[in-house]
């Protein structure tokens, strides 16, 4: 990812408690009343209507703490048929295509802010070392009350949604939010993997050049990357795994 202008900047102060994807979007089939789009409602998990899964059981018996419920996972499962080779490819193809040309990435921008499904994107902000995902990217049309301020602008939806908290809309910056930059970079991942293997009171920082390190390479790269759903299937696996009873 490249410095300068960096793309998402988060608007802690004007975000509703309860926004989700708001209706008003220009994505196809909004969902009301704060769900982020394409997640579904915690009442339609398995297992009956929010407020009866978690209910105590009948008899005494003690059951078994359910799983917290998670929006990405309801998702990507019902999406699990569509993560095929061919989709997977053509995704990756989707922005890469664009090769940072002006006029291709107008279209990619409307593409994007008008997907019906769920679509994932990657960023890193300016001087820090980790990534960000964010997803169901939207461009916002609505001047009601709770979301006026976001009338017109496109926002990232960062998080996921749970039975007791919703994901944060983050604005995008309308046109360096979707640039490409040209960044010379250690293009060695083995290198740098073993440093931090080595360094580990290093990890969350940038990793400084070396001595020894190869020459750097000069890429043409976006700032903020179109993931496929099965780069984002293993990181909900994970979450899941780590909230497992």
């Amino acid at each position: 990812m490249g410095h300068g202008q960096g793309p998402p900047r988060q608007r802690n102060q004007d975000v509703p408690e309860n926004l989700g994807a708001p209706a008003g979007t220009n994505n196809a089939g909004a969902v009301p009343q704060g769900l982020p789009a394409h997640q579904g409602a915690a009442g339609n998990q398995p297992g009956g209507q929010a407020g009866i899964t978690n209910a105590p059981p009948i008899g005494g018996t003690k059951a078994t703490p359910p799983k917290e419920w998670s929006g990405i996972a309801s998702a990507l499962a019902r999406l699990q048929h569509t993560m095929t080779d061919a989709s997977t490819a053509r995704n990756l193809r989707w922005q890469k295509e664009t090769k940072g040309e002006t006029v291709k990435l107008a279209t990619f921008k409307l593409e994007a802010t008008s997907l019906p499904n769920l679509q994932f994107f990657a960023f890193m902000q300016p001087g820090e070392a980790f990534i960000v995902l964010g997803h169901s990217m939207a461009t916002i049309y609505s001047t009601a009350t709770d979301i006026a301020t976001f009338h017109g602008k496109i926002v990232l939806f960062i998080g996921d949604r749970k039975e007791t908290r919703d994901c944060i809309a983050v604005e995008l910056p309308p046109k360096s939010a979707f640039e490409w930059t040209k960044c010379n970079v250690l293009d060695d991942p083995e290198a740098v993997q073993e440093w931090y293997a080595d360094n580990r009171s290093q990890y969350g920082k940038l990793r400084d050049p070396q001595q020894g390190d190869a020459a750097k390479v000069e890429l043409h790269v976006p700032r903020m990357i179109a993931l496929p759903l099965r780069a984002a299937q293993p990181r909900s696996n994970l979450q899941r795994a780590s909230n497992a009873p």
